[in-house]
């Protein structure tokens, strides 16, 4: 997997967030982004790097198209009850416009349920794609799992392979590869 650099980072961050910007009624208000992202814990190796492209993105006093915005953070250590917990707390407490995360599939299912319940918009950051009424209120960032697959299947069939083993983790990102390899082979 080719790794983005901090800026080209920050430039998909500052354009997901202008797009989301675009298409909220409060366009010409200041906007409250509560950002959930895995700062420790197994996936940190994900989140990290997305609060680098955020904290690149803020360069110009937080200021995107006019829009001045106003980011809190928190760090959900790569556990999905706390991501939950925590957007809870964003959308409840500190009345955030927008979320933005998290870094895992589990967390970000997590996220986008308070998201779907609290009609909050959700920039999904973990790789995860979901359908019907809670898949309105999200936008995902990465390529989610059925895609890749769908390409992965694709170059198996040019190379002539018809025998598939698929070994994954046992938590919401492998269902969501499985069952995308289901579909698509």
């Amino acid at each position: 997997m080719k790794s983005l650099s901090a800026s080209r980072l920050a430039g998909l961050v500052a354009g997901t967030i202008g797009l989301l910007l675009a298409t909220t009624a409060a366009r010409a208000q200041d906007v409250t982004v509560g950002v959930i992202e895995s700062q420790s814990g197994p996936v940190s190796s994900i989140g990290i790097p997305y609060m680098k492209g955020l904290a690149a993105a803020m360069v110009n006093g937080g200021v995107i198209d006019g829009v001045k915005l106003k980011v809190i953070s928190l760090d959900d250590a790569s556990d999905p009850a706390t991501s939950s917990r925590e957007a809870r707390k964003l959308v409840d407490d500190d009345k955030v416009d927008v979320l933005f995360g998290s870094s895992g599939a589990p967390a970000s299912l997590a996220v986008n349920s308070v998201a779907a319940e609290t009609h909050v918009p959700l920039l999904i950051t973990g790789n995860i794609f979901v359908t019907g009424e809670k898949g309105d209120w999200e936008i995902t960032i990465p390529q989610p799992a059925p895609l890749m697959i769908a390409a992965d299947i694709e170059e198996m069939k040019k190379k002539g392979i018809k025998t598939v083993a698929y070994i994954g983790y046992n938590d919401a990102w492998g269902d969501l590869v499985y069952d995308a390899l289901k579909q698509t082979a």
